[in-house]
């Protein structure tokens, strides 16, 4: 008993110059020196246990037992909740406010600072960094960069894909915001995992630059705290479960703790990559969030060897190039005035930053394109938005019930046969559409719903946008004729759908 009171005693003295505190959760985490380096950590953790054992070593010449380690962790957690400060915690990059702040995560514990008025290197950093085991150390960036020495590690890669990449770069220096999912797509000979690993190396390398999607949440738990980027390579299909689980990741949502009631950092999204030779994305709310890079097939590849020696030639210009364009866009530059979309933080912010770039393409104009590339690729995915587009052109506009719409639609399947696996019910269809919905509104096609039957019955209008003025509101009546509607002056039907729609 003697001895633990003892060992307890000395270890307590041992972690008197350790700062203690909580996270906004409340969880107990500690700041504690090593050779100088200030380092973080959650209190009941690995790399905290090994620090205390290593300095208790170097005090006694011997391990440290359990019981009194036990006691001290104890101890030291009472303290950290209930008479210590609360700090936030972040992964690699930190915005605070009128700073920005990039963790080399070197052995010198240098960061980053990036005001309006330039960037320096610092070791006294306000903000926490945690440094998850296989984080790999980001050069020195250089002054007076150029950001086009990026664009030969991207292979083939057209101007609005490049662009696409630097602003999703810039994206991610301008902290813990939501995050757009970007998406290499190409043929074989395309160097598309190529691109994927050098473009998360800019901000952050990784002892495993690449790895494979994975399938269950416990896995993407544990992906995304080895690191802030997540590059997951050569997809060829993504469940509806895990469309969902990235969408959460990328604007916010999915449970990011690594062990029960720990949080690697404040940030509960984190800008992903993804790669394949097709178009995987088969769903609206996903696309939504992506920015699709298509890449061509390239005519010479450079020997890895030889790619990584010009990469880490380069990478410090490259770096620099992007704290340069961070700079500008503190300084309040020009930004948009009218962004679209779901990121119109990250349109704003780009926007403002590539004025200090040499991009042949404005971010703006590639995001469109980017759309444009999504809704094909939507459409592709799913025959029933062909089969509805063709029928809407041949009839113009649909007045009329669900089950009356799903009739019409099966009668022209039938005579087409352009859709094997048509939906069984009108609640199915109804239900497809609803995620088709924005789809088939870029395709040209509009769904208005109507609650203008008897008793409330629920209608809708689905028409080309070209035909939305053809038949003025006051004309169309609606009378209920025994389980149809009809409307007097159209001879069409309509559908009903759910008033809800799919978040996209």
């Amino acid at each position: 008993m003697g001895k633990t009171s003892d060992d307890t005693d000395l270890l307590l003295k041992l972690t008197s110059d350790a700062d203690l505190f909580c996270t906004k959760w409340g969880e107990p985490y500690v700041d504690c020196v090593s050779n100088g380096v200030r380092h973080t950590y959650p209190l009941r953790s690995d790399e905290f246990e090994g620090w205390l054992g290593w300095r208790f070593y170097r005090e006694t010449g011997r391990a440290i037992r359990q019981a009194p380690m036990l006691n001290v962790l104890a101890a030291l957690s009472a303290r950290a909740l209930m008479d210590s400060n609360t700090h936030s915690l972040f992964l690699r990059v930190a915005n605070a406010g009128d700073k920005l702040y990039l963790d080399l995560a070197n052995d010198r514990g240098e960061v980053v600072e990036i005001t309006s008025m330039g960037w320096k290197l610092v070791t006294e950093c306000p903000v926490r960094f945690r440094r998850p085991r296989g984080l790999a150390p980001l050069p020195k960036p250089a002054p007076n960069g150029h950001i086009g020495l990026l664009r030969p590690f991207l292979g083939n890669i057209g101007d609005c894909g490049f662009a696409l990449v630097v602003g999703w770069l810039l994206n991610i220096l301008n902290g813990p915001l939501l995050q757009p999912i970007l998406i290499f797509t190409g043929p074989q000979e395309s160097a598309k995992s190529f691109a994927t690993k050098f473009t998360r190396s800019i901000l952050d390398p990784h002892i495993d630059p690449l790895s494979s999607l994975p399938t269950t949440t416990a896995e993407f738990g544990r992906a995304i705290n080895k690191g802030l980027i997540q590059a997951w390579d050569n997809i060829s299909q993504i469940k509806p479960s895990i469309s969902d689980t990235l969408c959460r990741i990328s604007t916010g949502g999915f449970d990011c703790r690594y062990t029960p009631g720990v949080r690697l950092c404040d940030s509960d999204t984190r800008p992903m990559m993804l790669n394949g030779i097709v178009e995987f994305v088969e769903r609206p709310d996903l696309a939504a969030r992506a920015l699709f890079v298509p890449l061509r097939p390239i005519e010479r590849q450079l020997t890895s060897k030889e790619l990584d020696l010009r990469f880490s030639r380069d990478w410090p210009k490259i770096l620099g190039a992007l704290l340069d364009a961070a700079v500008y866009g503190l300084a309040g530059g020009k930004a948009l005035t009218k962004p679209v979309g779901r990121f119109v933080d990250m349109e704003q912010w780009v926007s403002r930053c590539e004025a200090k770039l040499t991009l042949q393409q404005k971010f703006s104009a590639a995001y469109a394109e980017s759309k444009g590339i999504a809704d094909d690729a939507l459409a592709d995915a799913d025959p029933l938005c062909g089969l509805l587009v063709g029928f809407i052109e041949e009839r113009g506009s649909f007045i009329g019930t669900p089950t009356d719409f799903w009739a019409a639609l099966k009668q022209r399947n039938v005579g087409t046969r352009s859709l094997p696996r048509f939906p069984g019910s009108a609640a199915i269809l109804s239900s497809r559409l609803n995620r088709l919905t924005p789809i088939l509104k870029r395709q040209g096609i509009t769904i208005t719903p109507d609650r203008g039957g008897q008793k409330g019955t629920r209608s809708m209008l689905v028409q080309r946008e070209s035909s939305l003025s053809a038949v003025p509101p006051e004309k169309v009546k609606t009378v209920r004729a025994g389980a149809k509607e009809t409307r007097k002056g159209h001879d069409q039907l309509s559908l009903a759908l759910a008033d809800d729609t799919d978040d996209v």
